[in-house]
């Protein structure tokens, strides 16, 4: 599953994936340009999510 997640992200150019051919198998995954600024766009929105929260709990 997560393997599947991965190759779409790499796929929707967000995380670039590197697989090295060994047993067991290994790969690393690295955010690419477009996948920091949805991060830091990410963030934000938990923020606000997070403070609204807050203020309906009183």
């Amino acid at each position: 599953m997560l393997i599947q997640q991965l190759k779409q992200l790499e796929k929707d150019g967000i995380v670039r994936r590197t697989v090295y051919p060994q047993v067991p198998p290994k790969q690393s995954t690295s955010s690419l340009r477009y996948g920091i600024c949805a991060r830091a766009v990410d963030a934000g929105v938990n923020r606000v999510g997070r403070d609204e929260a807050q203020t309906c709990r009183g």
